[in-house]
């Protein structure tokens, strides 16, 4: 099993800025609506 990136990406979610880790919000918010429909 490798590392997944999504493990180092979540890192990098700690330490960014406050409109970044709402960007990536809202992208991962598309991603569920896509993936639900």
């Amino acid at each position: 099993m490798n590392t997944s990136p999504a493990f180092l990406r979540l890192g990098t979610m700690l330490s960014c800025p406050a409109w970044l880790r709402m960007v990536l919000t809202l992208l991962l918010a598309a991603l569920t609506w896509w993936a639900a429909v």
